[in-house]
C-alpha cells in the first residue's frame, strides 16, 4: 500500500514539473512581429540596426572617426534563435544568438560563449506635428 501511495504522490509531482515547464515555455514564445523596426543600441547609440517584415537585415555604426560602416544581409528568428547573415569586407558572415527578451520596445540577446548580453531599444517613429491652420484674412 505504501509503494502504490509514493508511486502516485511521485506521478503527481511528475506532472506537476511537466505542466510548469509547458507554461513556461509558452510564456518564453517570441513575437517575430516585435522585431521588425528600427533599433538603437541602449550603451552605444551610434549603432543602429533594421529588421524588416521580409527578412532582410541592416546594421549601421558611426566609428571614431565619424566615418559610417554598415552591413546588409538577412535574419531568421525560430523560437528564440536569431540568426543574422551579412556580407562584411567581402566575407558572408553568420552568426546566431538566443533571444533574451523581446518587447515592443526592447530587445536583448546574448551570443554565445560570450558574457553579458546586448540590448537595443526600438527607435520610435518621429512625431509629426500638425501644421498650422492658414491665418484667415477678416
Amino acid at each position: 500500500m505504501l509503494t502504490l501511495r509514493l508511486t502516485v504522490v511521485g506521478a503527481v509531482i511528475v506532472t506537476l514539473f511537466m505542466a510548469a515547464a509547458v507554461a513556461q515555455e509558452k510564456s518564453r514564445r517570441i513575437d517575430p512581429y516585435k522585431l521588425i523596426g528600427i533599433w538603437t543600441m541602449d550603451e552605444e547609440p551610434t549603432v543602429r540596426a533594421e529588421f524588416t517584415k521580409d527578412g532582410e537585415h541592416t546594421v549601421f555604426a558611426k566609428i571614431e572617426d565619424e566615418k559610417t560602416i554598415g552591413a546588409k544581409g538577412t535574419y531568421r528568428l525560430v523560437g528564440d534563435q536569431l540568426t543574422i547573415t551579412a556580407e562584411l569586407n567581402g566575407n558572408k558572415v553568420t552568426e546566431t544568438c538566443q533571444v533574451k527578451v523581446l518587447t515592443d520596445d526592447v530587445l536583448i540577446y546574448q551570443v554565445p560563449g560570450e558574457k553579458g548580453t546586448t540590448k537595443f531599444v526600438k527607435k520610435k517613429p518621429s512625431v509629426v506635428s500638425k501644421p498650422a491652420e492658414p491665418k484667415t484674412k477678416k
